[in-house]
């Protein structure tokens, strides 16, 4: 365990996770994210990757 704890603590971008938002998105924000990218409205997007986790970043 002290081997994996020292080698998380070197990684470029250690597992501690900070949210602009302070929050998990619920269920219906995920939702309508795959809702819009199922739609016509997305019709013109490709070969893109929408992050649905309010804004985290790493710490």
């Amino acid at each position: 365990m002290a081997d994996r704890k020292d080698d998380m603590s070197k990684a470029a971008c250690p597992p501690k996770m900070v949210s602009a938002q302070a929050r998990v998105a619920d269920a219906e924000e995920v939702s309508n994210v795959i809702l819009f990218l199922a739609s016509d409205e997305a019709s013109n997007m490709t070969g893109t990757t929408v992050p649905v986790d309010g804004g985290s970043v790493c710490y």
